[in-house]
C-alpha cells in the first residue's frame, strides 16, 4: 500500500532546516543542534508524492537529509535495501544452503569516515557500539520482506555505507548485500561534515506518522529549532 509522501516534505513558506529538524526531532526524541546528523528515510524517492514497496534492486529510491549546523539541508538520493537477491558473502540464515541479504532496520546508528580515497566509505555501528546490526533477511530471495521474515530477530556484520551501481570504473564498492549505498558525488559531500555522524533511518511510514497529529490527522507546523 502506498501513502500520501507530500507532508515529508517542506511546505511553502517552511523553512527546511525547521522542517527537517522537527522531523528528526520526533523520530529521535530531540534534534541536535552541534553536530552533524544524517536522516534517512526508507521507502519514498526524493520528492515522491508518494511512498513505495521497498524491493532490493540497484536504485537510489530512498532519501537522504543531512543536517549541518549553520548549513542549509542537504537531500538526496540514496539506497537504504540490498541490490541483490541472494548472495554467498551473506550468511545463510535458514540453512538451506542459499545465502540471505539483509535489509537492516529502521533505528539509530553511528558512521565513522574509514577511508576517503579512493572514494568515501562509512564503517556503521548500533549507537551503543556494537559491529552487529538488527536487520532483517530475504530467506525466500523474492526481493522482498514478508511478515514471517521480519519476524526473526537477525542481525548482519559489515554494514558500510559507500558507492553504487553508479560508481566510477573500477571501484571496488558497486552492489550491496545489506549495505548502504550513495553517488559518489553525494558521499563526498558527506565526508566533508566529519568522522563520525548519527545515521537515523525511518521508514517513510513512520517519518509521515511522525509529521501527522494523531488526533485530526493535520499537517503540524515545524517549529524553528535554529
Amino acid at each position: 500500500m502506498t501513502l500520501d509522501a507530500r507532508p515529508l516534505w517542506p511546505g511553502i513558506g517552511v523553512e527546511p532546516v525547521n522542517h527537517w529538524g522537527f522531523l528528526l526531532g520526533k523520530l529521535w526524541g530531540f534534534a541536535p543542534t552541534d553536530r552533524p546528523v544524517l536522516l534517512a528515510l526508507r521507502g519514498v524517492s526524493v520528492s515522491a508524492e508518494e511512498t513505495h514497496e521497498v524491493v532490493a534492486r540497484p536504485a537510489y529510491d530512498d532519501t537522504g537529509v543531512l543536517l549541518v549546523p549553520g548549513s542549509e539541508p542537504f537531500v538526496f538520493r540514496l539506497s537504504t535495501h540490498p541490490y541483490q537477491l541472494r548472495s554467498t558473502l551473506s550468511d545463510d540464515a535458514d540453512g538451506d544452503g542459499d545465502g540471505d541479504v539483509a535489509i537492516i532496520r529502521p533505528g539509530l546508528y553511528v558512521l565513522t569516515l574509514a577511508l576517503t580515497k579512493p572514494h568515501p566509505l562509512w564503517t556503521m555501528a548500533t549507537f551503543d557500539g556494537k559491529a552487529r546490526i538488527p536487520c532483517a533477511r530475504d530467506l525466500n530471495h523474492d526481493g522482498r520482506i514478508s511478515e514471517t521474515e521480519d519476524a526473526k530477530a537477525l542481525t548482519a556484520s559489515a554494514i558500510l555505507l559507500h558507492t553504487g551501481y553508479d560508481a566510477p570504473a573500477g571501484a571496488e564498492h558497486r552492489s550491496s548485500i545489506g549495505c548502504q549505498t550513495a553517488p559518489l558525488d553525494v558521499l563526498q559531500v558527506i565526508a566533508r561534515a566529519g568522522k563520525t555522524i548519527p545515521y537515523r533511518l525511518a521508514l517513510a511510514s513512520e517519518a509521515l506518522a511522525a509529521l501527522t497529529d494523531e488526533d485530526s490527522g493535520a499537517h503540524i507546523p515545524p517549529e524553528g529549532i535554529a
